[in-house]
């Protein structure tokens, strides 16, 4: 399942992430950045996580195989 995005869009204003996040719905983005099949998922995304430049590349990538991640967790994980 991917998250609705007023539901991400109401955790990011929450949690007060400022950049922007794409909630890809219909799994392009995913399929175009490698992130799809992950921990088992087929065609599906996992729990990934990325910052993408500006210019399209991958600055930062992460998988998780767990369903939920606590935000203090993600955040440390984030580079600096």
């Amino acid at each position: 399942m991917i998250d609705r995005p007023n539901w991400v869009a109401a955790e990011a204003a929450r949690l007060g992430v400022g950049m922007p996040i794409v909630v890809d719905t219909d799994r392009s983005v995913s399929d175009a950045y490698g992130l799809l099949g992950q921990h088992g998922h087929g065609d599906a995304p996992s729990h990934s996580f990325a910052v993408v430049r500006q210019s399209g590349q991958l600055a930062w990538v992460r998988h998780y195989v767990e369903m939920f991640v606590p935000a203090d967790q993600f955040f440390a994980d984030l580079p600096t």
